[in-house]
Order: structure tokens, then C-alpha cells, then sequence
């Protein structure tokens, strides 16, 4: 198989079979094909496209060219942040914002009371509501972690504020308020201990 042909291929309607794309993918990874003609190649697709065939198979052989982790011992609601590979991309990491001074009206479905601790004061909230994600170099200091039972305890007021299984029911959130229910049951669960 040559780079060139493919190239070729594709400029002229064609479409790559699955062994021809990973090819190209194995190839530009390992330094067999140049940048130039990669190049070539990323211009052809952009204006002959893709099937959704092709573009899945793509995608396929782009995740296995690098390192994976293997995320099912997180169960089926893992989530994957990671870098989408463009220039002047940095490391993030996913936070939580942590509030000493709760609401006077009780727990909200996306917030999660934790008990105090070296780092915590009495009475401190995880704010879910306002999940996002910041540059690495913006944290100053390193002031403690969860664990593992409060981690749960948060997937858990995570799932309930994005519609999942309610803990300890079958069914399915179907209102907003059913959604706080579950919630301030786990808060009334967790202030009790």
C-alpha cells in the first residue's frame, strides 16, 4: 500500500476501506508517512468528506495509536476529559467548587454536604451545580482528597442532578422535584451520621 494511492483515492470519490485507513493512521504515527502527505491527505478529506463508515473506523484506529485506560471498573457512567490534540492545549483538571457558608434553605440536588475534615470546615458543601475545569497551574495548593465513600456519595448527587437512577429505587427521575426529594434525602442520611 502506498500514501499516495489512498491520497488518490480519496481525491477522486473513493472510499477507504478499513485496513487503507488504518493504515495511513499506523503509518503517520510510526514516521512512515510524512506530514506533507498527511497533509495532502487531511485537505482531500475535507473536501471529499467522509462516510460514516470511514469516519468511524478513523476515529477507532486514532484512539488505539496512543496509550488507553481501560475505565470499566468505573461501571457504565464513566466520562473521558481529555485533550482534543490542538496547539497550546493545556492540562486541566475537573473541579468542584467547595463552600463553607450553605444555603439557610437545606441541600440542593446537585450539592453534596461533607463532614468536616483536615482541609474542610464544619458544615462545607460541594457545589456540583458549578463542575468545570481549569488550568492546572491556576492551583496553588494541594489541600486534601475524598474518599472513596464520599466519592460515591457524589457520583450520587451527580446521577441525580442529570436525571439517572435515584439511589436505592429502579425507576427513573422524571421531575425536577422528585429529583430534590432524592436529594434532600441524602443530605437528612448524611447530617444524621
Amino acid at each position: 500500500m502506498r500514501m499516495v494511492d489512498l491520497i488518490e483515492k480519496k481525491r477522486d470519490g473513493g472510499v477507504l476501506t478499513d485496513d487503507e485507513i488504518r493504515f495511513i493512521i499506523k503509518g503517520f504515527t510510526d514516521g512512515s508517512i510524512p506530514d506533507y502527505q498527511m497533509s495532502a491527505f487531511a485537505m482531500t478529506v475535507f473536501y471529499k468528506g467522509m462516510t460514516d463508515h470511514e469516519t468511524a473506523v478513523l476515529t477507532d484506529a486514532m484512539m488505539r495509536s496512543g496509550d488507553t485506560v481501560d475505565l470499566s471498573r468505573f461501571g457504565d457512567k464513566s466520562v473521558d476529559k481529555h485533550s482534543t490534540g490542538g496547539v497550546g492545549d493545556k492540562t486541566t483538571l475537573i473541579v468542584a467548587p467547595i463552600t463553607s457558608r450553605p444555603r439557610k434553605h437545606g441541600c440542593q440536588v446537585t450539592q453534596y454536604p461533607v463532614p468536616p475534615t483536615t482541609f474542610l470546615r464544619d458544615g462545607s458543601i460541594v457545589l456540583l451545580e458549578q463542575i468545570t475545569t481549569i488550568d492546572k497551574r491556576q492551583c496553588r495548593q494541594y489541600l486534601g482528597s475524598f474518599d472513596a465513600r464520599q466519592m460515591d456519595a457524589i457520583r450520587r448527587c451527580i446521577e441525580i442532578s442529570i436525571g439517572q437512577d435515584v439511589p436505592g429505587k429502579s425507576k427513573r427521575i422524571k421531575t425536577e422535584q422528585e429529583a430534590a426529594a432524592g436529594a434532600n434525602e441524602l443530605c437528612k442520611k448524611r447530617s444524621s451520621r
